[in-house]
């Protein structure tokens, strides 16, 4: 699957913006054509229930998010908060 996000503290109005074109584009009938070569067979889920489900797929032991944190922030400078 695919996964996009903003970083902390993003302004409010920049998260809906986001949002809103996402749902959009996932509803446009020239994207769903091509949805299945670009995105695979996934649905979209945006918002609280994007982050809900992340959290629960996350449940790594302490360490395990720790190292993957550290990864991220020296291989793609990407600060993501796995607690």
């Amino acid at each position: 699957n695919k996964s996009f996000h903003l970083p902390k503290g993003t302004p409010k109005a920049v998260v809906k913006a986001w949002r809103d074109a996402t749902r959009n584009v996932m509803k446009d009938p020239k994207f769903k054509k091509k949805a299945g070569k670009i995105i695979g067979p996934y649905s979209a889920t945006i918002g609280a229930p994007a982050a809900k489900i992340i959290k629960e797929k996350l449940n790594l032991p302490a360490g395990a998010k720790k190292y993957i944190e550290k990864f991220l922030k020296d291989h793609y400078e990407l600060t993501m908060d796995l607690s």
